[in-house]
């Protein structure tokens, strides 16, 4: 249960005890006071500790009151459900700040706008049994972060951004393995990888040191198979590897420009060579 959660259960028990205490009773304090003082026009201000509006069956549906010395509003459906709350939730730099709920019926949040623990805004949508469907906050350096979940809880997409400042997305399967990740290189360029759940890489779309465009599928282990870059005169270039870091076939250029095609046995030694 989180902080504002047992909040709200303190504060639904408070309103249960309080009952009492309606805004007819207010009104009719009030209406005598001023009969009894011959006060003609409407005060500008009435005060009170609490404050319940009903419906035509007696059901209250709406109160104003306070919690922990700050204000509280609660909406309520024609059963006296809590549908709607506005409240403050005080952090751990002593600051308050403002939270809303939405509830259903049977009490179980919906929608939640508050702040994170360390002062940054923060949404979260449910799906009426407390398990969080999507986040938006900010992550651990203060960067906007959104977050999509399962019903179990596990994380599906995040977008958020790379410790370099730049964008990043990446999707999960529901058990905590990455599946693709957009993001960046440490040199600010665009990087795309697609894995197989258990964290070994499947393709990878990056640039390599010259900022030239590159494509590599490899064994999700680690091993390179597949690797389409260009050659060092800048003409474009096919490596086929056996996953362990040694090349097969090599299609190139040569240093005048003409196509090269060359084959090497497991143990590196060149079998053929075209032209």
């Amino acid at each position: 249960m989180t902080t504002t959660e047992a909040r709200m259960e303190t504060l639904e028990k408070q309103v249960r005890r309080q009952r009492r205490w309606n805004l007819t009773l207010g009104v009719v304090v009030v209406g005598g006071l001023m009969a009894a003082h011959g006060i003609p026009e409407v005060p500008d201000v009435i005060q009170a500790r609490k404050f319940e509006v009903v419906n035509a069956e007696g059901v209250v549906v709406v109160e104003l009151l306070s919690l922990d010395d700050a204000g509280v509003i609660v909406n309520a459906d024609k059963k006296g459900r809590p549908t709607f709350m506005v409240l403050n939730e005080v952090g751990k730099d002593g600051v308050s700040r403002g939270s809303l709920q939405t509830q259903d019926g049977n009490r179980q949040t919906l929608v939640s706008l508050g702040a994170s623990p360390n002062g940054t805004g923060s949404v979260e949508a449910r799906d009426g049994k407390g398990k969080v469907l999507v986040r938006l906050g900010a992550d651990a350096n203060g960067d906007g972060a959104v977050e999509t979940m399962n019903g179990k809880g596990d994380p599906l997409v995040l977008l958020s951004a790379t410790p370099d400042g730049h964008g990043a997305v990446e999707t999960q399967n529901g058990r905590g393995g990455t599946l693709v990740r957009l993001g960046a290189t440490t040199a600010g360029t665009g990087v795309v990888e697609t894995r197989n759940g258990r964290g070994g890489v499947l393709v990878k779309l990056d640039s390599n040191r010259d900022g030239m465009g590159r494509v590599e599928t490899q064994d999700g282990k680690g091993g390179t198979l597949v690797r389409l870059g260009k050659t060092a005169g800048g003409n474009g270039a096919v490596r086929t590897q056996d996953g362990n870091g040694g090349t097969l076939v090599e299609l190139g250029a040569t240093t005048d420009g003409a196509g090269l095609v060359v084959t090497r046995d497991a143990k590196g030694k060149s079998t053929s060579t075209l032209p």
